[in-house]
C-alpha cells in the first residue's frame, strides 16, 4: 500500500524535522539524508522490502485526491497535540508533494508522466530513497492561481528549490500547459529583475539562429517581473531529463552506453557554444543534468537547456548552502544529480567572474557521469577514467578531451562549447556519431483508444499528426488547435485566418505547424509557442491544401485557383 510509504515519511519528519518546515531556504536540507533512513527504517518495521516496490508503484499512480486525504490523515495523526496548526499544514503539504516528486524523479523519454518506477532504480537503499523526498513544503498550492495571472490554474510542482518554485499550470479556458518558475527569495528578486531579464531576452532574440527541432533552449513565453512574486512562464518539456536518461544508461553494456553518452555530449556541448559564441557570450553556469530536458521528436531526443540567467542565482545559493550546511545536504544533493558544486570548476566555487570554460568544465563532468551511468559521480582519476573508456571501447583521444575540459587551471580547458563539440568530433574521428538518438523502441499500433480530445466549437474539418505522434494538429471552420500527442491536452488556439480553415499540417517533430484558409491564406505557426511566424499570400482563391516538410524547411499549398506553391 502507498500509504505505508507516506506514513514512514510522515513519522520520520515529525521525528526529525517538523519544525524546519515552516522555515525557508531548504529548512530540511540538513536532514533529508536521516529522514530517508529513519522513514525505511519505519517501513521494514511494518512489511516485507520485497513489497516495496509494489507500494511505490501504487504512490506514484494514486490520484490526487487520495494521496491529499491521506496526507492529511496522517498529518493530523503524526503532529503531538499542542504543535501550532501552521506546523500541520505545512507536514500535509509536504506530504502531498512526495509522489509528485517521484513522478518528476521516474521522468524519462519511455513514460514522461512519471507513473511508473524505472527498473533499474532501487530506492530501498536510503541514498536513492532521498530523491523522492522534496527539500521543503511547497509555498503554493495544486488549485491555486498564479499571482498576477489569474487565467492560469496551478496543476502540480515540477520542482523546488532553495529561493523559488517550478510548477506545471493549465488555463482554464484553453488548456494549455506552462511551466511557472517563481522567485521567492526577496534578497534575490532585485537580481532576478536586473540579471534574468536581460539574459532571457538575449536568448530568445537567438530564435532565428535555430532551426525549430535544434534550438536547444526552452522557450520563454511570458513573464511577470514585478512586486512580491514575480515569475518566468516556459513551454513545457515532458520528455524528462538527463538525469534519467543517466539512469537508464546504467543498464547499457558499455560500448552502446560510450555512443549515447558522446551523443549527448556533442549535443549538449554544440548548442552550449552558441551561447558562449555571443558578444558577450552567456554563461550559463549552473549545467547539471536536472537542467537538460529531452523532447521526442521524428528525428531522434533533442536536448532543451534550461534555467538561463536564473541558474547564476541558484549557483551562488547552492554554494553558500553548503558552507552553512550538514555533510548531507551535499550527499542528498548529489543523488538528485542536480547539485551545483558538482558541476561547478574551481574558478566558479571562489566566486570569480563568469567564463564560459565554466560550462566546460560543468559539461566534462556530465560526460563522465554518462560514460559511468551514475549522477552521483566525480570526475575521476586518470586511472579509473581509462578503465571504463577502454571498456567503453573510446579512442584514447576522447580521454583527453574530457580531462582537459575538468582540468583545475582554467585555461587548460577548451576555451566554450563549440571548441569542446570540435574537439571531441576529432577525437572521435571514424567513430564519430550523429547528435540525437531515440531512447524507447518505436512505437507500435495497437487500435486502442488512447485520448478523446475535445475542445473545437464546430465541425472538423482536417486532422494531423507529427511523425514522432507527440503533436496533433486539428482545425474547425475557424481556429486550429494543437495537442499534446501523449498526453491529450491542448497546447494551443490559433486563430488567424478570415474565414474557414480548410487543411492543416505539421512538421516531423511538431515545431511548425502550416494551416489553409478559404482567405486564400496560407498561415506558418511555431507550433511550440504558437505564434503566427509567417502570412503567406499568393493563390487567387480558396487554399485547398497544404504540407510542410519533415523538416520545417518547405511549405506546399494548393488552392482553388489551380496552381500549387512552394515556399521556403
Amino acid at each position: 500500500m502507498f500509504l505505508t510509504i507516506l506514513r514512514c515519511v510522515g513519522e520520520a519528519v515529525g521525528h526529525k524535522g517538523l519544525a524546519a518546515l515552516a522555515a525557508s531556504a531548504i529548512p530540511l536540507g540538513g536532514f533529508l539524508y536521516e529522514i530517508a533512513e529513519d522513514a525505511l527504517e519505519r517501513y521494514r518495521r511494518r512489511r516485507q522490502m520485497e513489497q516495496f516496490r509494489e507500494d511505490l508503484q501504487a504512490l506514484v499512480q494514486a490520484e490526487m485526491a487520495e494521496i491529499r486525504q491521506q496526507a492529511q490523515q496522517i498529518a493530523a495523526e503524526v503532529v503531538p497535540p499542542g504543535t501550532p496548526s501552521q506546523q500541520q499544514k505545512q507536514l500535509e503539504l509536504y506530504l502531498t508533494m512526495v509522489p509528485l516528486a517521484a513522478r518528476q524523479t521516474f521522468r524519462r523519454p519511455e513514460d514522461p508522466q512519471g507513473r511508473s518506477v524505472p527498473a533499474h532504480l532501487d530506492l530501498s537503499r536510503p541514498e536513492n530513497f532521498v530523491q523522492i523526498l522534496p527539500p521543503r513544503s511547497p509555498r503554493f498550492e495544486i488549485g491555486q492561481r498564479v499571482p498576477h495571472a489569474p487565467q492560469w490554474e496551478l496543476v502540480q510542482p515540477l520542482g523546488l528549490g532553495g529561493f523559488g518554485e517550478v510548477w506545471l499550470a493549465r488555463h482554464t479556458f484553453l488548456g494549455e500547459q506552462r511551466a511557472f518558475k517563481f522567485c521567492l527569495e526577496p534578497r534575490y528578486q532585485e537580481r532576478l529583475l536586473r540579471y534574468e531579464g536581460e539574459v532571457v531576452r538575449r536568448v530568445m532574440g537567438m530564435k532565428d539562429r535555430f532551426p525549430a527541432d535544434r534550438h536547444g533552449i526552452v522557450w520563454l513565453l511570458d513573464a511577470y517581473l514585478e512586486g512580491e512574486t514575480p515569475w518566468l512562464a516556459y513551454e513545457y518539456v515532458e520528455g524528462g531529463d538527463l538525469a534519467a536518461v543517466i539512469r537508464k544508461m546504467a543498464e547499457l553494456e558499455p560500448r552502446q552506453r560510450g555512443r549515447w553518452a558522446m551523443e549527448y555530449l556533442q549535443a549538449l556541448a554544440r548548442i552550449v557554444g552558441e551561447f558562449h559564441a555571443l558578444e558577450p557570450p552567456i554563461v550559463h553556469r549552473d549545467l547539471k543534468p536536472a537542467n537538460v530536458l529531452l523532447r521526442r521528436t521524428a528525428k531522434g531526443v533533442v536536448l532543451r537547456v534550461t534555467d538561463f540567467g536564473i541558474s547564476q542565482l541558484a549557483a551562488e545559493h547552492a554554494v553558500g548552502q553548503t558552507r552553512v550546511q550538514s555533510r548531507w545536504v551535499t550527499q542528498c544533493s548529489l543523488v538528485r544529480g542536480a547539485y551545483t558544486p558538482l558541476y561547478a570548476s574551481p574558478q566558479q566555487r571562489r566566486g570569480e567572474r563568469a567564463d564560459p570554460r565554466d560550462d566546460v568544465y560543468s559539461l566534462g563532468v556530465i560526460g563522465w557521469q554518462m560514460l559511468y551511468g551514475d549522477t552521483t559521480a566525480e570526475r575521476p582519476t586518470a586511472r579509473t577514467l581509462r578503465r571504463v573508456a577502454e571498456q567503453c571501447r573510446l579512442p584514447s583521444g576522447v580521454l583527453e578531451v574530457l580531462e582537459r575540459s575538468w582540468e583545475d587551471e582554467a585555461g587548460e580547458r577548451p576555451a566554450g562549447g563549440r571548441e569542446l563539440w570540435r574537439q571531441l568530433r576529432e577525437a572521435l574521428g571514424s567513430a564519430r556519431v550523429s547528435e540525437t538518438r531515440v531512447l524507447p523502441s518505436p512505437p507500435v499500433f495497437r487500435g486502442q483508444l488512447v485520448h478523446k480530445l475535445e475542445g473545437h466549437r464546430d465541425v472538423v474539418w482536417r486532422v494531423a499528426v507529427s511523425g514522432d505522434g507527440g503533436v496533433v494538429v486539428s482545425g474547425d471552420l475557424y481556429q486550429v488547435l494543437v495537442w499534446d500527442g501523449v498526453s491529450g491536452q491542448l497546447r494551443h488556439r490559433l486563430e488567424g485566418h478570415e474565414g474557414w480553415v480548410k487543411c492543416v499540417s505539421v512538421s516531423g517533430d511538431g515545431g511548425v505547424v502550416v494551416s489553409g484558409g478559404r482567405d486564400g491564406q496560407v498561415l506558418v505557426w511555431d507550433g511550440v509557442s504558437g505564434q503566427l511566424r509567417h502570412r503567406l499570400e499568393g493563390h487567387r482563391d480558396r487554399v485547398w491544401c497544404v504540407s510542410v516538410s519533415g523538416d520545417g524547411g518547405v511549405v506546399v499549398s494548393g488552392g482553388f485557383d489551380g496552381q500549387v506553391l512552394v515556399w521556403k
